[in-house]
């Protein structure tokens, strides 16, 4: 009843923003709900899956339903099914809740079957564990023995394991599936997080004594409604051509462990699958990007980036050259060559597939 109020009262609301935001004075209905709907069993499966998917993406979800003129006709489950079978893939999706001492996941298979689980790790745990990656990779200030992070000489020295043992529930439930057949090696799987699972390396979690990524295809989408509104606008036929970037500092490689052909390792694999531009670096600039059209193509992005918490659409972006010259590696001024969110949006990149290869690009907490 609650939630139902709770979808009258948004559908009231013309600001998008607005609309997404009255959630917020319920932070833990969804929760509640989904514990509920689990107690009672498999007969729930349904709904216990249209709470989950409430629950997240809510203002990426209300601004893609704004584009698209209002409110989808059917259910999210009806929507993902269809979405499944419409596959050239054989592909499952999972979605996720996490609540603060438990977290909820339900896996649509490619038969439109559900399977739901109750996994023993809460937001605490999930949190706990994605400040410990923070600072594995970062450093933690003030700390006499990893203050700095990744030691650049020996990346590979790092120590996961006590981050990757908290997901053990989550990795030991897709292994069950796995051993079921219900997953298969070469499989997609589109995985919708939660909370500060966008934070933790999910691809990572040891599936049968090897990585998730190396079993499945991994994609992580918010919701529904944005994966529904990128299969809207995917090409009819498949990507032939690419454009691709890749746009060190002035500095990058100076005294560092790797050269220019480890920098640019992605964009020359993908100019050797399909007919590729590539600009060189210190022309590769924002009006070089804006002005390229980029529709139904694979874009590519290799670069530096960086996030002004106080202006993430003006002060935020991606690093490009400016003026034929490389960023600085020293003194730059955090603005030349600054491709930000506001500029992106100009692009014209209709059905294009993109791929960022920036310092920020994947971290939840910096975007």
């Amino acid at each position: 009843m609650l939630r139902r109020a709770v979808r009258e009262r948004q559908r009231g609301i013309s600001d998008p923003l607005l609309r997404a935001a009255l959630a917020e004075y319920l932070p833990h209905l969804w929760a509640v709900n989904a514990a509920v709907l689990f107690s009672l069993g498999e007969g729930r499966a349904e709904e216990l899956f249209e709470v989950v998917e409430e629950s997240k993406g809510r203002i990426l979800s209300a601004l893609t339903l704004e584009r698209r003129h209002g409110a989808p006709d059917r259910p999210a489950l009806s929507r993902v099914r269809e979405l499944l079978g419409r596959s050239m893939s054989r592909a499952s999706y999972l979605t996720l809740l996490a609540d603060h001492d438990e977290t909820y996941a339900v896996l649509v298979e490619r038969s439109g079957r559900l399977r739901a689980a109750r996994l023993a790790v809460g937001r605490v745990h999930l949190a706990t564990a994605a400040q410990e990656l923070a600072f594995v990779n970062d450093g933690e200030p003030g700390s006499l023995v990893r203050e700095s992070g990744i030691d650049p000489d020996h990346p590979f020295d790092s120590d996961y394991g006590p981050v990757l043992r908290v997901l053990t529930p989550l990795a030991r439930w897709l292994e069950a599936l796995f051993d079921e057949g219900v997953l298969r090696d070469g499989d997609v799987l589109c995985i919708a997080p939660d909370g500060p699972l966008y934070d933790l390396p999910l691809s990572a979690l040891d599936s049968g004594g090897r990585l998730l990524l190396e079993r499945v295809a991994v994609t992580l989408v918010p919701c529904v409604d944005v994966l529904e509104s990128c299969a809207r606008s995917r090409p009819a036929q498949a990507r032939k051509t690419a454009f691709a970037m890749a746009v060190p500092r002035s500095t990058e490689f100076d005294g560092a462990p790797y050269d220019a052909a480890v920098f640019e390792y992605d964009a020359r694999a993908l100019a050797a699958r399909c007919d590729t531009a590539t600009p060189q670096a210190e022309g590769s600039d924002p009006r070089r990007l804006l002005s390229e059209d980029l529709s139904s193509k694979i874009v590519h992005l290799a670069c530096h980036g960086c996030f002004d918490p106080k202006a993430p659409l003006e002060n935020s972006g991606l690093y490009l050259a400016s003026g034929g010259a490389l960023p600085a590696g020293v003194g730059h001024d955090g603005r030349t060559g600054l491709l930000n969110p506001q500029m992106a949006a100009r692009l014209s990149a209709a059905g294009a597939h993109c791929t960022l290869r920036a310092c920020v690009s994947g971290r939840r907490r910096r975007r």
